[in-house]
């Protein structure tokens, strides 16, 4: 059977620390679809619309680094991870994202207990209060900021901190 699991991230290495923390707490009877999500507050020009397509965004919001750190998750938990979509929501209204939860299926959604682990970039929305207020189960998870850590590396920090959860 299979659960798929919502995780907000702003595609840095710190927000996998998220992921990092949730994996090994997941029930090994099921397979899991993770679902990585960044909040953007969307352009009202036509053009923008018109050609700026998701993956275009993705992968201009993505790093090497991010999906190294990606690739070492999937291998390292393999078992658990059906696969990995990655995605934008783009409105900010309740019910919208309220539907994008219901179409996409999810069933539990991963939230940091430190808002701040999600960087803000230009035009970024937070999507934890709109994921708290919806009617899918959240978990909030107590996360250690790795983003100091820059002189072992953020990968390799990502790796080495330990986490505890709430």
């Amino acid at each position: 059977m299979k659960k798929t699991l919502l995780f907000p991230t702003d595609y840095s290495i710190e927000s996998l620390t998220l992921v990092k923390a949730a994996l090994p707490q997941l029930d090994s009877k099921f397979s899991y679809e993770l679902l990585l999500v960044y909040g953007h507050m969307g352009s009202d020009g036509i053009v923008d619309m018109l050609f700026q397509s998701r993956s275009k965004q993705i992968a201009a919001l993505s790093s090497p680094a991010f999906e190294e750190a990606l690739a070492i998750l999937k291998n390292k938990y393999g078992s658990l991870i059906a696969g990995i979509r990655k995605d934008i929501v783009s409105d900010y209204g309740q019910r919208a994202f309220n539907n994008y939860l219901e179409a996409n299926e999810v069933d539990i959604a991963f939230v940091p207990e430190n808002t701040n682990l999600i960087g803000k970039r230009k035009n970024s929305l937070d999507l934890v209060p709109m994921i708290q207020r919806s009617k899918v189960e959240v978990i909030t998870l107590e996360v250690e900021d790795v983003s100091y850590n820059v002189e072992r590396g953020k990968l390799a920090a990502l790796f080495a901190n330990s986490v505890s959860t709430q």
